[in-house]
């Protein structure tokens, strides 16, 4: 059934419920608006994904379609709306404009973004590795979300929900050049990683 399949995750901050209804609902998709609790512009999808996940863990849809409040905005290539009803990546699928080396991190960016890797993911930052998609809306499945602990998550919110207002460390920015690094890639059954299919596609062509 599709409230247990796909699931629209909609980080609410500056529309009203009436406005993203005006076009969320034409996907006849279920929708979760989540607020961001008046958090500072460029952390709000941030904190508002992060609280859907720590709160549904244990209950997550295959496929969750991680979105802003905008809606359809410069950043959305066309295939936008057609991929939110029918794309089901094995673990990420980015659903922005890429934009090239341009978006990766700036400096002011680096602490959120060693913060994020290290609670989240007990790694460290590849630069070769960061996103090149404006912006951080995603399809994401739940195998992915699922590969690092619930625990994780839950540590990270406490550590950035407290400065949502601030804007020192710019948790969505930084977020939004790592999804590829966390996300394109997840775990098997076997505990072994995943490749995207596009990207295995990617790599034959280059053989």
């Amino acid at each position: 059934p599709a409230a247990t399949s796909r699931t629209m995750i909609i980080s609410q901050n500056i529309k009203s419920d009436e406005e993203i209804l005006s076009w969320a609902e034409g996907f006849d998709l279920p929708i979760n608006i989540v607020p961001s609790n008046h958090t500072q512009h460029s952390t709000a999808e941030t904190v508002a994904w992060l609280s859907y996940i720590v709160n549904n863990y244990e209950s997550l849809p295959e496929h969750m379609v991680f979105l802003t409040d905008a809606g359809p905005d410069w950043h959305t290539p066309v295939t936008w709306a057609e991929r939110i009803k029918i794309s089901a990546p094995a673990c990420r699928d980015a659903l922005g404009r890429k934009l090239g080396d341009g978006n990766k991190p700036v400096d002011d960016d680096m602490i959120a973004v060693k913060t994020i890797m290290e609670e989240l993911a007990n790694e460290t930052y590849n630069p070769a590795l960061a996103d090149n998609v404006c912006c951080s809306e995603s399809i994401i499945s739940r195998k992915a979300i699922r590969q690092y602990p619930h625990k994780n998550y839950v540590k990270l919110l406490e550590i950035i929900y407290p400065k949502r207002h601030e804007g020192i460390h710019r948790w969505g920015y930084a977020f939004e050049r790592l999804y590829a690094q966390l996300f394109n890639h997840c775990n098997n059954d076997d505990g072994g990683r995943k490749i995207n299919e596009e990207e295995e596609d990617e790599v034959d062509e280059k053989k």
